[in-house]
């Protein structure tokens, strides 16, 4: 029995270095609605199996766009500790997770072609978008992030990333504090779509040296 349950697939699955598959299922509404369309994503070497999918929608022309947090297969997250604290230095935390990306997927259902190009390599986490834009284009998406760039690090700060103008803004707390998962909500009377963003600032306790 012990041995069935240490064979979750997480621990018994392997991926494979090849290209994903993209399933297409038409909507309600459309002429081939619950029809499917698969399509290949071109393989660069990094793989698509566990993509965090932030928004997606559809634009004029019926390309398909989204946006997601891409996990890259590179040494780290390749090991694992199922006692707390499960990492308690920097180094503990980069051998158990991954480098992670951001990224922008547009897909020709026509041609069957998808294309990608990535927005931030930085260590980002937790992707969130005006809730009010969901499946609609959106402008803004903001995200925990680590406070080394692209270095692997825990999640401290806030980014924000307007994809319009390719402006960022980012934000991190002291050094002993950091930001759980961000989430979006409107401001009363502003029509800008800004909103504003809220988030659990966790502080830790700090150890005074006594001499």
């Amino acid at each position: 029995m012990q041995y069935m349950l240490n064979k979750e697939p997480g621990k018994s699955a392997a991926l494979e270095s090849e290209s994903a598959l993209l399933h297409i299922v038409a909507r309600p509404g459309n002429k081939d609605a619950g029809g499917m369309k698969t399509i290949e994503i071109p393989f660069d070497g990094m793989p698509e199996a566990n993509l965090q999918i932030i928004n997606s929608y559809e634009s004029e022309d019926g390309t398909i766009i989204f946006d997601a947090l891409r996990s890259a297969d590179s040494g780290g997250g390749s090991k694992s500790s199922t006692q707390w604290p499960w990492a308690s230095t920097l180094g503990d935390f980069q051998n158990m997770s991954s480098k992670k990306s951001l990224w922008r997927y547009e897909v020709n259902p026509k041609k069957g072609l998808v294309s990608k190009d990535c927005i931030s390599q930085d260590q980002l986490y937790f992707g969130v978008i005006n809730s009010n834009t969901s499946a609609q284009k959106h402008r803004y998406i903001y995200a925990a992030a680590g406070a080394m760039g692209e270095g692997v690090a825990p999640p401290q700060g806030i980014t924000k990333f307007d994809l319009d103008t390719g402006a960022r803004e980012s934000w991190f707390p002291e050094s002993y504090e950091f930001c759980g998962e961000p989430m979006y909500a409107e401001r009363r009377g502003d029509d800008s779509k800004m909103g504003a963003i809220f988030f659990r600032l966790c502080s830790m306790v700090r150890k005074k040296a006594v001499s």
